[in-house]
This record gives C-alpha cells, structure tokens and sequence, in this order.
C-alpha cells in the first residue's frame, strides 16, 4: 500500500490574525520580515492583491516561540 501525498494544511492571514490574538496587518508584517519563510501568495496568476497562505506547521512554531518569550518575561 502506497502513501498518498497529503499537502501541509495552510491558513490565511485572517487565520493566522485571529490565533496569534493580532491584527492581519501584523501578521503581513512577520511575513516581510521572514517569520513565515513558506508563506505564499499565487501573484502571478491573481495579482497584487492575491491572499497569501501559511503553513501550518510555521504558525504552530510562532506560537510556541511567543509562549516561551512570554514565559521568560513573567520570570523576570
């Protein structure tokens, strides 16, 4: 029996906004500064204004990296 490729699930911006607890244009920003290496948007096809989708594999490490800097912070 052969394995299927099953692609990652991904999430909007919208998404990502909502679980993180900040705002779309937040998370546009952690994209443009490489927090989420294999976001993409198909611009080509759809234009400028095409969504971008995030795997979610990258926002599960974006929590889990909030939750220990906020761990951290409360031992401080």
């Amino acid at each position: 029996m052969t394995k299927r490729y099953q692609p990652e699930p991904e999430l909007t911006v919208k998404q990502v906004a909502k679980l993180l607890g900040i705002t779309p244009n937040a998370v546009l920003g952690l994209i443009e500064r490489g927090h989420f290496p294999n976001a993409h948007a198909d611009r080509e096809r759809l234009g400028p204004r095409a969504p971008f989708y995030i795997p979610q594999s990258e926002v599960d490490a974006e929590l889990v990296r909030r939750q220990e800097k906020k761990r951290h912070q409360s031992k401080d």
